[in-house]
């Protein structure tokens, strides 16, 4: 995906639409693209939290396994919205996110996106603003 056209979807999303160019910039700048195909899963529940997502393109499935072993769809995620900050509060991932048709992503590594925003409370006002709107997990 064009460096451009991937500034543009990410910045219509919650996480960006309020920050100023150049916080907009730094965050952008400490992401990485990541793809996958449909099919593939973005993490798996249990795992370790390793990075918080930013749906870019595709869609992506929710799902959780309940106590007898069934698999539940929790959500459909689309553009724009942020998949797995739950797990800045967890110790894993409490469900699984797989791939429905190709889908790109922005990808920051936990650790690295949580001393982002203790640098700048615009970005995790921002951060709270688009975890309550529009993201889940």
């Amino acid at each position: 995906m064009e460096k451009g056209v991937l500034r543009a979807a990410a910045t219509r999303s919650a996480l960006f639409s309020q920050l100023p160019p150049a916080e907009t910039s730094r965050l952008l700048d400490a992401s990485s693209l990541r793809q996958f195909p449909a099919g593939q899963a973005l993490f798996h529940q249990g795992d370790v939290p390793e990075y918080l997502f930013q749906i870019v393109s595709g869609l992506v499935r929710v799902t959780q396994l309940n106590s007898e072993g069934e698999q539940i769809t929790l959500r459909i995620m689309r553009p724009g919205d942020l998949c797995c900050v739950a797990a800045f509060r967890q110790r894993s991932y409490p469900a699984t996110a797989t791939a429905i048709k190709a889908t790109s992503t922005l990808a920051w590594r936990t650790g690295a996106f949580v001393a982002l925003t203790q640098q700048s409370p615009t970005r995790f006002t921002h951060l709270a603003l688009a975890s309550s709107l529009r993201a889940w997990l």
